[in-house]
């Protein structure tokens, strides 16, 4: 599951200016962002954006990735010699899955074609997604490195007043726990051969 920071991250770091050329015209766009249903920064759920958007749904969040799990999801343990403790750190390898789409608006502006305009900009947004966007190491505020995929080439429809295209992206990330359990400062074995 993304922290508030997170998203703010992935939102950060995708392209959300377009300048889009079309038989002989050409216009720069900007993305209004928005997560749908709300979130931490402030995303109002019972308004729409601005078109042209780009709006980011959940999918699924935190489910566990069962085939790179850890034995007992223990990946570490520190023993602080010389305590009477040790820590434990337990991992929990986790999906996100996320439906990312673009919106433009239906009608011809600035003299270029509403379906191609929508479709520029969301290959852009998605070639970019594919080929450039990195979030493999950790971010400045606590966000965990992530690795991604995308899933899927992007499809469009006509909705009321609009043309929206969505594809879905996957992250990998990790969650740690550290658990502090107590030790033993020493231990004998003996052993009867008889």
């Amino acid at each position: 599951m993304f922290t508030p920071e997170e998203e703010d991250r992935l939102e950060s770091a995708l392209p959300l200016e377009h300048t889009v050329e079309y038989d002989g015209n050409s216009a720069t766009y900007i993305l209004d962002p928005f997560w749908s249903g709300g979130d931490e920064s402030g995303d109002d759920a019972s308004e729409g954006p601005d078109l042209p958007s780009i709006v980011f749904e959940w999918d699924q969040q935190g489910q566990e990735d069962d085939e790179r799990q850890p034995v007992g999801d223990v990946a570490e343990v520190d023993e602080n010699e010389g305590e009477s403790t040790m820590i434990e750190h337990h991992v929990s390898r986790v999906i996100d899955d996320l439906s990312v789409t673009i919106s433009t608006s239906k009608q011809w502006k600035d003299g270029i074609a509403p379906t191609v305009r929508a479709r520029k900009i969301a290959r852009a947004v998605w070639r970019f997604c594919r080929f450039q966007l990195d979030l493999s190491e950790p971010g400045e505020n606590g966000e965990r490195p992530m690795i991604h995929e995308v899933l899927e080439s992007p499809s469009g429809a006509d909705a009321d007043r609009k043309i929206v295209i969505e594809f879905q992206l996957r992250f990998r990330s990790v969650l740690v726990e550290d658990v502090e359990r107590d030790g033993v400062s020493d231990i004998s074995y003996g052993v009867d051969t008889e």
